[in-house]
Protein backbone atom coordinates (compact mmCIF):
# COMPACT_ATOMS: atom_id res chain seq x y z
CA UNK A 1 0.00 0.00 0.00
CA UNK A 2 0.99 3.40 -1.04
CA UNK A 3 2.38 5.60 2.00
CA UNK A 4 1.62 9.20 2.14
CA UNK A 5 4.91 10.32 0.72
CA UNK A 6 4.38 7.85 -2.20
CA UNK A 7 0.59 9.19 -2.88
CA UNK A 8 2.13 13.08 -2.06
CA UNK A 9 4.68 12.26 -4.86
CA UNK A 10 2.03 10.72 -7.49
CA UNK A 11 -0.03 13.42 -7.00
CA UNK A 12 3.05 15.67 -8.27
CA UNK A 13 5.51 14.29 -10.47
CA UNK A 14 3.46 13.81 -13.11
CA UNK A 15 2.65 16.81 -13.71
CA UNK A 16 6.15 17.71 -13.54
CA UNK A 17 7.25 15.66 -16.09
CA UNK A 18 4.70 17.10 -18.85
CA UNK A 19 6.82 20.50 -17.75
CA UNK A 20 10.05 19.83 -18.60
CA UNK A 21 8.63 19.05 -22.37
CA UNK A 22 7.56 23.05 -23.16
CA UNK A 23 10.18 24.89 -24.67
CA UNK A 24 10.82 27.82 -22.01
CA UNK A 25 11.65 30.20 -24.76
CA UNK A 26 7.90 30.71 -25.58
CA UNK A 27 4.97 31.01 -23.68
CA UNK A 28 2.98 27.68 -23.17
CA UNK A 29 -0.36 29.14 -21.26
CA UNK A 30 -2.32 26.89 -21.93
CA UNK A 31 -0.16 23.72 -21.17
CA UNK A 32 0.75 25.31 -17.77
CA UNK A 33 -2.70 25.94 -17.08
CA UNK A 34 -3.29 22.00 -17.31
CA UNK A 35 -0.67 21.30 -15.02
CA UNK A 36 -1.93 23.47 -12.33
CA UNK A 37 -3.48 20.73 -9.65
CA UNK A 38 -6.76 20.76 -9.34
CA UNK A 39 -8.18 20.31 -5.08
CA UNK A 40 -11.40 19.82 -5.96
CA UNK A 41 -10.72 16.56 -8.57
CA UNK A 42 -8.42 15.01 -5.67
CA UNK A 43 -9.98 12.51 -3.85
CA UNK A 44 -10.97 13.30 0.20
CA UNK A 45 -8.78 10.82 1.08
CA UNK A 46 -5.76 11.31 -0.70
CA UNK A 47 -6.61 15.21 0.08
CA UNK A 48 -6.70 14.14 4.21
CA UNK A 49 -3.37 12.54 3.55
CA UNK A 50 -1.75 15.50 1.63
CA UNK A 51 -2.91 17.62 4.45
CA UNK A 52 -1.86 15.89 7.16
CA UNK A 53 1.61 15.40 5.63
CA UNK A 54 1.84 19.12 6.22
CA UNK A 55 0.90 18.86 9.90
CA UNK A 56 3.54 18.98 12.29
CA UNK A 57 2.97 15.88 14.71
CA UNK A 58 2.66 18.13 18.01
CA UNK A 59 0.00 20.40 16.04
CA UNK A 60 -2.61 16.99 15.52
CA UNK A 61 -5.08 16.98 17.54
CA UNK A 62 -8.26 15.19 17.97
CA UNK A 63 -10.15 18.05 16.70
CA UNK A 64 -8.27 18.21 13.70
CA UNK A 65 -8.57 14.32 13.07
CA UNK A 66 -12.19 14.86 13.64
CA UNK A 67 -12.81 17.35 11.24
CA UNK A 68 -10.58 15.75 8.56
CA UNK A 69 -13.00 12.87 8.78
CA UNK A 70 -16.25 15.16 8.19
CA UNK A 71 -17.08 15.20 4.64
CA UNK A 72 -18.35 19.21 4.52
CA UNK A 73 -15.33 20.33 6.13
CA UNK A 74 -13.28 18.69 3.65
CA UNK A 75 -15.14 20.34 0.96
CA UNK A 76 -14.70 23.99 2.41
CA UNK A 77 -10.57 22.87 2.50
CA UNK A 78 -10.98 21.51 -0.68
CA UNK A 79 -12.21 24.91 -2.32
CA UNK A 80 -10.09 26.91 -0.22
CA UNK A 81 -6.76 25.20 -1.29
CA UNK A 82 -8.08 26.01 -4.73
CA UNK A 83 -8.36 29.49 -4.29
CA UNK A 84 -4.90 29.20 -2.65
CA UNK A 85 -3.34 28.14 -5.43
CA UNK A 86 -5.43 30.43 -8.21
CA UNK A 87 -3.76 33.53 -6.34
CA UNK A 88 -0.39 31.85 -5.74
CA UNK A 89 0.09 31.04 -9.33
CA UNK A 90 -1.27 34.27 -10.69
CA UNK A 91 1.41 36.19 -8.23
CA UNK A 92 4.00 33.61 -9.98
CA UNK A 93 2.73 34.78 -13.77
CA UNK A 94 2.35 38.81 -12.55
CA UNK A 95 5.95 38.67 -11.22
CA UNK A 96 6.98 37.41 -13.87
CA UNK A 97 5.50 39.95 -16.33
CA UNK A 98 6.49 42.79 -14.34
CA UNK A 99 9.68 41.15 -14.99
CA UNK A 100 9.98 41.64 -18.76
CA UNK A 101 8.74 45.11 -18.57
CA UNK A 102 11.63 46.47 -15.70
CA UNK A 103 14.06 44.94 -18.37
CA UNK A 104 12.78 46.74 -21.12
CA UNK A 105 12.79 49.95 -19.19
CA UNK A 106 15.99 49.62 -18.22
CA UNK A 107 17.75 48.06 -21.24
CA UNK A 108 15.90 50.70 -22.88
CA UNK A 109 15.13 47.68 -25.63
CA UNK A 110 11.94 48.65 -28.21
CA UNK A 111 11.01 44.53 -29.36
CA UNK A 112 8.90 46.26 -32.63
CA UNK A 113 12.47 47.41 -33.84
CA UNK A 114 13.99 44.16 -33.11
CA UNK A 115 13.38 42.06 -36.19
CA UNK A 116 13.40 38.52 -36.96
CA UNK A 117 15.98 39.18 -39.44
CA UNK A 118 18.14 40.60 -37.18
CA UNK A 119 17.72 37.60 -34.19
CA UNK A 120 18.41 35.20 -36.75
CA UNK A 121 21.49 36.42 -38.31
CA UNK A 122 22.88 36.78 -34.62
CA UNK A 123 21.44 33.67 -33.15
CA UNK A 124 19.69 35.21 -30.54
CA UNK A 125 16.63 33.09 -28.79
CA UNK A 126 13.99 35.91 -28.80
CA UNK A 127 10.32 35.03 -28.71
CA UNK A 128 9.11 37.91 -31.13
CA UNK A 129 5.37 37.42 -30.18
CA UNK A 130 6.24 38.66 -26.88
CA UNK A 131 6.02 42.66 -28.10
CA UNK A 132 5.08 45.65 -25.55
CA UNK A 133 2.20 45.67 -26.52
CA UNK A 134 1.56 42.40 -25.92
CA UNK A 135 3.58 42.30 -22.33
CA UNK A 136 1.07 45.17 -21.35
CA UNK A 137 -1.91 43.18 -22.07
CA UNK A 138 -0.62 40.07 -20.35
CA UNK A 139 -0.23 42.29 -17.24
CA UNK A 140 -3.62 44.02 -17.30
CA UNK A 141 -4.92 40.62 -17.52
CA UNK A 142 -3.10 38.79 -14.98
CA UNK A 143 -3.54 42.10 -13.05
CA UNK A 144 -7.35 42.13 -13.56
CA UNK A 145 -7.92 37.99 -12.77
CA UNK A 146 -5.81 38.31 -9.49
CA UNK A 147 -7.69 40.69 -7.85
CA UNK A 148 -10.89 38.36 -9.11
CA UNK A 149 -9.16 35.80 -7.34
CA UNK A 150 -8.25 37.65 -4.23
CA UNK A 151 -11.43 38.87 -3.64
CA UNK A 152 -12.98 35.21 -4.22
CA UNK A 153 -10.31 34.08 -1.35
CA UNK A 154 -11.37 36.48 0.75
CA UNK A 155 -15.32 35.94 0.44
CA UNK A 156 -15.00 32.17 0.78
CA UNK A 157 -12.51 32.63 3.77
CA UNK A 158 -15.30 35.24 5.71
CA UNK A 159 -17.55 32.30 4.80
CA UNK A 160 -19.40 30.87 8.26
CA UNK A 161 -17.60 27.74 8.53
CA UNK A 162 -19.30 24.15 8.24
CA UNK A 163 -18.35 23.39 11.39
CA UNK A 164 -18.88 26.40 13.41
CA UNK A 165 -22.14 25.73 14.84
CA UNK A 166 -20.79 22.48 16.47
CA UNK A 167 -18.43 24.55 18.41
CA UNK A 168 -18.81 26.34 21.53
CA UNK A 169 -14.86 27.47 22.19
CA UNK A 170 -14.24 30.05 19.00
CA UNK A 171 -10.62 30.05 20.47
CA UNK A 172 -10.45 26.04 19.16
CA UNK A 173 -12.33 26.94 16.41
CA UNK A 174 -9.66 30.01 14.79
CA UNK A 175 -6.43 27.51 16.64
CA UNK A 176 -7.48 24.81 14.44
CA UNK A 177 -8.37 26.73 11.31
CA UNK A 178 -5.30 28.32 11.34
CA UNK A 179 -3.26 25.16 11.82
CA UNK A 180 -4.95 23.77 8.56
CA UNK A 181 -4.46 26.83 6.82
CA UNK A 182 -0.96 27.04 7.35
CA UNK A 183 -0.98 23.11 5.76
CA UNK A 184 -2.84 24.15 3.09
CA UNK A 185 -0.66 27.04 2.04
CA UNK A 186 2.79 24.66 2.57
CA UNK A 187 0.98 21.91 0.38
CA UNK A 188 -0.09 24.39 -2.01
CA UNK A 189 3.46 25.98 -2.65
CA UNK A 190 4.77 23.05 -2.82
CA UNK A 191 2.93 21.54 -5.69
CA UNK A 192 3.51 24.98 -7.15
CA UNK A 193 7.07 24.93 -6.93
CA UNK A 194 7.85 23.65 -10.55
CA UNK A 195 5.78 26.35 -11.90
CA UNK A 196 7.69 28.88 -10.05
CA UNK A 197 10.93 27.00 -11.13
CA UNK A 198 9.50 27.19 -14.87
CA UNK A 199 8.97 31.31 -14.55
CA UNK A 200 11.80 31.96 -12.87
CA UNK A 201 13.76 30.18 -15.55
CA UNK A 202 11.94 31.86 -18.13
CA UNK A 203 12.88 35.39 -16.24
CA UNK A 204 16.40 34.08 -17.00
CA UNK A 205 16.32 33.17 -20.87
CA UNK A 206 14.80 36.55 -20.61
CA UNK A 207 17.77 38.36 -19.21
CA UNK A 208 19.95 36.61 -21.31
CA UNK A 209 18.34 37.44 -24.74
CA UNK A 210 17.99 41.25 -23.59
CA UNK A 211 21.70 41.37 -23.03
CA UNK A 212 22.54 39.71 -26.08
CA UNK A 213 20.45 42.06 -28.08
CA UNK A 214 22.33 45.11 -25.99
CA UNK A 215 25.53 43.68 -26.93
CA UNK A 216 25.03 43.30 -30.64
CA UNK A 217 23.53 46.52 -30.67
CA UNK A 218 26.65 47.67 -29.28
CA UNK A 219 28.79 46.29 -31.77
CA UNK A 220 27.15 47.02 -35.00
CA UNK A 221 27.15 51.09 -33.43
CA UNK A 222 30.80 50.80 -33.62
CA UNK A 223 30.57 50.67 -37.06
CA UNK A 224 32.34 47.76 -37.50
CA UNK A 225 34.00 46.40 -41.03
CA UNK A 226 32.75 42.89 -42.72
CA UNK A 227 35.95 41.18 -41.64
CA UNK A 228 35.05 42.04 -37.99
CA UNK A 229 32.15 40.97 -38.29
CA UNK A 230 32.27 37.62 -39.72
CA UNK A 231 34.77 37.17 -36.71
Amino acid sequence: MATTEEQSANFILPRAKKLRRCNLSTDHWQQILKILPKYHKISNDQFRSLILEFISSRDINCTIIEWLNNFSILQFLHEHAEFISIVSQLKIEQNYWNFLTDMITITKVHLSEISKEFTNKNSINLDHSRTEEYIEHRKNLIEHKLQEAKHNFDSHSQETLPFYHQMENINTIDHCMHILSTALASLVQHNIQYLHTNFEQKKILWQLDINDICLVKSFYNLNPTDEQVRH
